[in-house]
């Protein structure tokens, strides 16, 4: 009885512990937010306010509508989440109050999770006192603690995990009485994780097989095996459902903005590339605290060990090798098997994103729990394996100095949430202020960060990245020239009066505006740059590159005949790349002086010789070879028209229906100097089609770019096509 009690009262001082501990690490790190921004509450991240401008549209009866008027979109990666925060916009509360509410949710999450791996620690390793070890492990890791109070989706995703893998291993090892109440509430957790992040679905199809596995084993009966899939699934189906029913697609914009599937230039081998980069950096990098280049660069001379402690990777898979060990002796049923699942499974998933370590690695951060479980399961193993009569005491010495070498790791996090606070505060939040003063109420703003600004302003906005306007991701990821030609398909009520951005993202030749206001911020920790500008747009440059500006006549038996079009190619305008079939190839063998993958998407404004209108049109430089196919009048000659500016004479191979009819030579019009007012100038070259070729209503055209492998020039810069063929109706055939 004594012991019983000492035990409950150990318990006891644990959790108290715990609680309290999270409490002054919240704590810290809303100093160091206040002190840093002059007491202003704020978020580390622009996409926070994502999630709050989606729970606010919610409150007032939009669903999933991120700007007024523009309809259901997909750019919020917690379906879940905006749920939470909606009804506190019901309550009256908006604007920086909300910031407050982001972070009490947070400091819960950080609790719960605590409890949770305390709770779980205890219950799949023999030693005493392994829970409250790993708790602490937990919460003086200072960038989990970072992603938790960032007012993102982290903490509660991470939290729903946990509390799968809690009431899992409850129904499994319970008593029968019990059984039902943990297996109904285990239903609901995880439907819920599987809305909390896209990677949630990953999570369910792994429970999916796991439970599987159990069924067929005969551990569980096949009605809770498709009762656990059906709860797993129904909800994120529900949403792709939706999704199809507003978009007609079952891809969310989030896939399209971030995934290396979706990248335009990436080709089959191209994605390999990356995917098995970003294996190698996590393994031998991020969990080894030998960081890849990116992640060095942003915390040299600042920490060491910025993310874990020495050699957690080896007590990790030590950890893992304990539970391998403990499995295969006692053959006990436990959720610890599927802890280790999600854990790989969720990092794997990650992979496939382009912006794999974007925002302090919060992609990362949900999965951080059952990393640090494992690993301080590795730590007291190897104190059995060092120790095999006083195990835990070498355990605890060795945790002890671990957990002393996490603290420096805890003040770095807090102060770089608070300098990221500061950045946004500084750079965004006054840019908010600006908008509310300088702009109509009506005014539709561009954004690159579409966050924090529409939030606090109640400004439409158009998100160029694509995250929170339909069908902009693969636009933008195409290019600028792509971006332009976009432009030109927006109503009048939804092209940007303002553009907000960081002209960094954008590149030197772009259609930006005027520029009438610029923040910059002396030195940037979290922002996408430094410099942030608005720019006041004229869009009277759109749609001037439709037709040619020059004459293009034919001359039939000595006489000029007018022509006519007959199909027009916009090149990077995707809509009309579609409709035409064009492909781009780039040259197998790279050039030195281009980078790969090559791009090739970019945009152009100028004049041609003598006619002194500006004409604006995206387009692409090919190394390689396009194909297309237009429409004809058949048994009339014809003749392909391009837009051009070629800044070094080019010879292109043109084949017709896949034969051979001759070379392409587009000459230098002139040298690009930057010096030059007008570098570059518009041309019109033509190239004659015989008649005996045009055979049917469709006409086939390949035009390769030759390169003599000498120089720097040698790319054909094509931005538009015309099919003319002559006005007259009656021809011979052999015109």
């Amino acid at each position: 009885m004594a012991m019983s009690s000492h035990c409950s009262m150990s318990a006891r001082i644990e959790i108290l512990s715990i609680i309290v501990l999270s409490l002054l690490i919240a704590g810290l790190f809303a100093v160091a937010m206040l002190t840093l921004t002059g007491g202003h509450p704020m978020a580390p991240l622009d996409d926070t306010f994502i999630f709050l401008q989606y729970a606010k549209m919610l409150s007032q009866g939009h669903f999933f509508e991120y700007t007024p008027g523009a309809g259901y979109s997909t750019g919020s990666s917690s379906q879940l989440y905006p749920f939470l925060l909606a009804p506190f916009f019901w309550l009256g509360l908006d604007g920086v109050k909300m910031i407050g509410i982001t972070f009490l949710y947070g400091i819960f999450f950080l609790i719960v999770s605590a409890l949770l791996l305390r709770s779980l620690a205890n219950q799949w390793f023999p030693w005493n006192h392994t829970g409250f070890v790993v708790a602490l492990f937990f919460l003086l890791n200072g960038n989990l603690c970072w992603g938790y109070l960032s007012g993102m989706d982290v903490g509660l995703f991470a939290t729903l995990i946990l509390l799968t893998l809690w009431y899992a291993q409850r129904w499994l090892s319970e008593k029968a009485e019990k059984k039902r109440k943990y297996f109904s509430i285990l239903l609901l957790v995880l439907a819920l994780m599987s809305i909390a992040r896209p990677e949630g679905v990953v999570l369910v199809i792994v429970a999916f097989i796991f439970f599987g596995i159990l069924f067929f084993k005969g551990s569980i009966t096949f009605k809770n095996w498709i009762t656990i899939s059906i709860a797993g699934f129904i909800l994120p189906f529900l949403f792709l459902f939706v999704t199809w029913i507003y978009t007609g697609s079952f891809i969310t914009n989030g896939l399209l903005a971030k995934s290396v599937f979706h990248h335009p230039y990436f080709n089959f081998w191209d994605i390999v590339r990356i995917i098995s980069e970003h294996f190698i950096s996590i393994w031998s990098g991020y969990y080894a605290n030998i960081m890849p280049a990116e992640m060095y660069r942003q915390f040299k001379h600042t920490l060491i060990f910025p993310y874990f402690p020495p050699m957690s990777l080896c007590l990790f898979f030590l950890g893992i090798l304990f539970v391998i060990k403990n499995i295969a002796n006692t053959n006990k049923k436990t959720a610890l098997i599927l802890l280790i699942l999600f854990f790989f499974a969720g990092i794997s998933s990650l992979v496939f994103l382009e912006t794999i370590y974007a925002h302090s690695q919060r992609y990362f951060q949900p999965y951080q729990p059952l990393y640090l479980l494992l690993m301080t399961g590795g730590i007291f193993f190897l104190g059995e394996i060092l120790h095999p009569e006083k195990p835990a005491s070498i355990a605890r010495i060795l945790a002890l100095i671990l957990l002393l070498m996490s603290v420096p790791s805890l003040l770095y996090w807090a102060r770089e949430y608070g300098e990221n606070c500061n950045d946004l505060y500084n750079q965004h939040r006054r840019m908010s202020w600006w908008v509310k003063d300088a702009t109509p109420e009506d005014a539709v703003l561009g954004l690159t960060d579409c966050g924090l600004i529409p939030y606090y302003t109640g400004r439409r906005t158009l998100d160029f990245v694509g995250l929170t306007t339909n069908d902009m991701a693969r636009w933008w990821r195409s290019g600028i020239g792509s971006t332009f030609e976009k432009m030109e398909h927006l109503t009048a009520e939804w092209l940007p009066d303002y553009i907000i951005t960081h002209p960094a993202v954008w590149g030197d030749k772009n259609f930006l505006g005027n520029p009438v206001f610029q923040i910059t911020l002396l030195d940037n920790t979290v922002s996408l740059g430094p410099v942030m500008v608005a720019y006041k747009q004229d869009w009277s440059l759109l749609n001037t590159g439709r037709f040619p500006v020059l004459a293009h006549n034919f001359s039939i038996n000595a006489r000029p005949i007018r022509a006519k079009i007959i199909d027009e190619l916009d090149v990077a305008d995707l809509d009309s790349e579609a409709e035409h079939h064009y492909i781009f190839r780039s040259d197998p063998e790279r050039r030195s002086f281009l980078h790969w993958p090559y791009e090739c998407n970019f945009y152009q404004q100028t004049s041609y010789p003598g006619v002194p209108r500006i004409i604006a049109d995206g387009g692409r430089e090919i190394t390689g070879s396009e194909e297309f196919t237009l429409k004809a009048t058949p048994h009339q000659p014809a003749k392909l028209v391009m837009r051009t500016d070629a800044i070094s004479t080019v010879t292109l191979a043109v084949e017709i229906n896949k034969k051979f009819i001759g070379e392409w030579i587009i000459p230098q019009q002139r040298a690009y100097n930057s010096a030059l007012p007008n570098p570059v100038v518009w041309q019109e070259p033509e190239f004659l089609i015989p008649a005996s070729l045009v055979t049917s209503e469709k006409l086939s055209v390949r035009i390769s770019c030759r390169w003599s492998h000498i120089g720097t020039g040698d790319i054909h810069r094509s931005f538009h096509y015309w099919l003319l063929q002559p006005f007259q109706s009656r021809l011979s055939s052999g015109g």
